[in-house]
C-alpha cells in the first residue's frame, strides 16, 4: 500500500514538474526568451535566459515579454512602470532613459517574468545544447522506473524451521 502511495505522489510530482517546464509551443504554460540588448540591466543581461508564465493582468513592477508592433513585432521584454487608463501597460527598460512608445495590452504580452538563468551560468548553457533536455528527462525517467519496483532488498523473507532444524 505504501509503494502505491508513493509511486503515485511520484507520478504527480513529475507532472507537475514537467507541465511547470514544457514551453507553450509544446502545449505548456511556460514561454522562454533570451534576453538581447541592454536595456534591462543590470537585472538583465544579453543572452540570459528568462522563464515566462501569462497571467489574467499583470501589475507595476512586473517584467514582462511582448511583441511590440511598434517595432515591427520584435520581442521586447521590459518592466511595467504604469498601467494607462485604456488598461494599455507603460513599460520601460530599467537601463533606458526613456518610456517605451508601444504600451502592450494583455494579448500583446507573452507572460511575466518568474525566473531567470544568466548566460553566464554552466548550468544554463547545458540545457541550451540539445541534448541538454533529453539528458534530464532520461535522467528523470530512469530514475522513476527504477524506483517503481520493489523496495531495494526491504522485503525479507521469513523462513520457518522446524523443531529439529
Amino acid at each position: 500500500m505504501k509503494t502505491t502511495i508513493r509511486r503515485a505522489i511520484m507520478i504527480i510530482a513529475v507532472a507537475v514538474g514537467l507541465l511547470a517546464f514544457v514551453p507553450s509551443s509544446a502545449g505548456g504554460a511556460t514561454n522562454y526568451v533570451t534576453v538581447t540588448g541592454s536595456s534591462m540591466s543590470p537585472t538583465l543581461k544579453a543572452g540570459d535566459m528568462v522563464m515566462l508564465t501569462r497571467h489574467d493582468q499583470y501589475a507595476v513592477g512586473d517584467v514582462v515579454a511582448y511583441r511590440s508592433q511598434g517595432l515591427g513585432g520584435t520581442m521586447v521584454i521590459h518592466r511595467i512602470i504604469e498601467i494607462a487608463d485604456d488598461g494599455r501597460y507603460v513599460t520601460k527598460g530599467d537601463n533606458n532613459d526613456f518610456v517605451d512608445q508601444y504600451h502592450p495590452d494583455d494579448m500583446d504580452i507573452l507572460g511575466v517574468q518568474v525566473a531567470s538563468v544568466s548566460s553566464d551560468n554552466p548550468v544554463r548553457r547545458f540545457f541550451t545544447q540539445p541534448y541538454g533536455a533529453a539528458v534530464v528527462f532520461g535522467a528523470v525517467g530512469l530514475l522513476f522506473f527504477l524506483g517503481s519496483g520493489t523496495s531495494g532488498g526491504r522485503h525479507h523473507h521469513h523462513v520457518r524451521r522446524g523443531a529439529g532444524s
